[in-house]
């Protein structure tokens, strides 16, 4: 699962060039980044009768992809753009995305948007005046097959 998560990390980086972070992560960078919140699991068995020697189903990871960024001045305000405008073109271009393999196993995610990006002013000490977020939803879904015990 951790593979598909990092495969899914490392398509948009390539696609935008922005760095991926998978939560729960020590510390998030000021620049504008993408996390990945992994927020559920779920499993469906499919085709399965009491005599099958093997289980087969479909698993599903819900997910939040945020696009995070703190600054302040002209050059955050460009870097948010960009970010902003670079991730949403990606995901109506691929609204669902299959990707590659973890152990020959494929997978797909289907992504939607769940906000518009906001600007917030932090009152954290230490940080930038400044926070952008914008929030998508995800779920990846990739098949299994197990044999029963």
């Amino acid at each position: 699962m951790v593979g598909f998560l990092r495969e899914l990390a490392d398509f948009i980086t390539e696609k935008t060039e922005l760095p991926v972070e998978i939560e729960p992560s020590p510390a998030s960078p000021p620049d504008a980044h993408v996390r990945i919140i992994p927020k559920g699991l779920s499993y469906q068995s499919y085709g399965n009768t009491p005599n099958d020697l093997a289980k087969q189903g479909l698993v599903q990871l819900a997910v939040e992809l945020h696009l995070v960024a703190e600054g302040t001045g002209e050059v955050f305000l460009k870097m948010v753009y960009e970010a902003s405008l670079k991730l949403n073109r990606l995901f109506e271009s691929y609204h669902t995305i299959t990707l590659g393999t973890e152990n020959f196993v494929g997978f797909s995610v289907a992504i939607d948007k769940l906000s518009n990006g906001e600007f917030f002013v932090s009152q954290e000490e230490g940080k930038f005046p400044y926070k952008f977020v914008e929030k998508w939803k995800g779920t990846l879904t990739w098949r299994i097959s197990s044999a029963l015990e």
